[in-house]
């Protein structure tokens, strides 16, 4: 996907939403895609620009999801000249993260989002695989391939991609979010999830891989009591070896990663912060 200038997305928001105004950046934004928020008559919508791929897959996965009642965004597709993005109402509730970071809910109330997004996650996961026929992107490791495409030598790209081809497609395959991250947890003022988004994220993949990718990111240490859940939620099994081992290899890596992206990032937003 090719990057433009804000005035380019902003002209593509306005020729979908005419009578829209106040279209900004939102407070919390994802580390790839250009997302911005845009007020209509009919109220606000979220515009995220991406890959035509990944938007198709998207609306796939909206689709689904929508069938089986699991509580993420509906998505609309869009092309302006050479690029494509998806809209969807905007959710007033905040992300986990948020909370976090203003440090306005306990570690009892975060533990207990997470365990609400693994019941989510148990429902996704209960969709048979067969079911989810997008025309791309239906293995995690080729949605990956393609995000780090947009921003970095291929070569180092398609290195990434094959280390995540590895370790998400052994095992039992499910349809899982890959991504139960902080900033993808909506949350209402009684801490109760309200919404899981980034739909880039669902994939055939297995649990391990799944859960891994949650504790690259997880803003407590109570590891073995989130794989109880998860397992018992679940009703499989978690390889925890491969899982913690793999965890602390990539946190011993992690400063000599971020320097090679340094060298090979191209994009316009920075490279993986996790």
């Amino acid at each position: 996907m090719q990057h433009h200038t804000p005035d380019f997305y902003h002209a593509a928001i306005k020729v979908t939403f005419p009578n829209s105004w106040n279209i900004r950046k939102p407070e919390v934004c994802g580390a790839h895609s250009p997302v911005f928020l845009v007020d209509t008559p009919d109220g606000t919508q979220v515009c995220k620009f991406n890959d035509p791929s990944i938007v198709m897959h998207n609306r796939t996965v909206s689709n689904l999801m929508q069938m089986y009642d699991i509580p993420t965004p509906q998505t609309k597709v869009h092309a302006y000249m050479d690029s494509w993005f998806e809209t969807y109402p905007y959710c007033p509730d905040k992300t986990l993260h948020e909370y976090i970071t203003k440090a306005q809910i306990t570690s009892d109330q975060i533990f207990d989002a997470y365990k609400q997004a693994i019941d989510i996650q148990h429902k996704i996961s209960q969709i048979p695989p067969i079911e989810f026929r997008p025309q791309s992107g239906r293995y995690f490791a080729d949605i990956f391939k393609t995000c780090m495409r947009w921003n970095m030598k291929r070569i180092m790209a398609d290195a990434y991609a094959l280390a995540a081809k590895h370790m998400s497609q052994y095992g039992e395959a499910k349809l899982l979010h890959n991504d139960i991250h902080a900033k993808n947890i909506l949350i209402d003022d009684k801490f109760n999830v309200t919404r899981i988004i980034d739909l880039d994220a669902i994939a055939v993949c297995n649990d391990d891989f799944s859960v891994l990718q949650t504790f690259r990111s997880y803003p407590l240490n109570n590891y073995g009591e989130y794989m109880d859940y998860y397992e018992d939620t679940m009703g499989r099994k978690l390889n925890r070896n491969v899982i913690m081992g793999t965890l602390k290899f990539l946190r011993m890596v992690r400063s000599q990663r971020r320097k090679l992206d340094a060298m090979f990032w191209h994009g316009e937003y920075p490279g993986p912060q996790r």
